[in-house]
């Protein structure tokens, strides 16, 4: 059996944190569990009176409720690729890291949310704690889908801030 690759990255506060690769499946069934939002609709009377369904887009807002409805499905979004991106860390990261009891009323004491998974928990930790700017959490969201054979070094400037 070939071992499985693992590297490190360190943080800016000098943290090293040991990696590994996740299945593509892995990231797929996490997706599932977290169920990605999808966009509002809307309704609209197409050639010879049929009634039409579209999703929204930018392009297509027309009333209060058409940009209440977007900017709702945008916090959606924005929710997902957050616990997306903390799953992510949660299941790449190899490292058991202690968070403090401290830590968790901190962090509930601002208002947050601690989530129950402890994948989910550890990437929450990683993000709030050791990678706290989008740019050091991206960096290590793409070495382990690079690590994972998701993306390869090229395209990694390409996924920079889609996490």
């Amino acid at each position: 059996m070939k071992k499985q690759k693992q590297t490190e990255y360190e943080t800016s506060s000098g943290t090293k944190l040991t990696l590994k690769p996740i299945a593509y499946y892995t990231l797929r069934d996490v997706e599932k569990l977290l169920k990605r939002p999808e966009p509002p609709i809307y309704e609209f009377e197409g050639v010879g009176g049929a009634k039409a369904v579209r999703r929204h887009n930018e392009t297509t807002l027309q009333t209060p409720e058409d940009l209440q409805a977007w900017e709702s499905y945008q916090d959606a979004l924005s929710e997902f690729h957050h616990r997306h991106a903390c799953y992510t860390i949660g299941l790449g990261v190899v490292d058991d890291l202690e968070i403090s009891q401290d830590w968790t009323d901190k962090a509930l004491s601002l208002g947050g949310v601690i989530p129950s998974d402890k994948r989910e928990l550890k990437g929450f930790y990683i993000i709030r704690e050791l990678c706290p700017t989008p740019q050091e959490y991206n960096g290590l969201i793409n070495s382990i889908m690079e690590l994972s054979g998701l993306i390869v070094g090229s395209e990694v400037a390409d996924k920079e801030g889609t996490f």
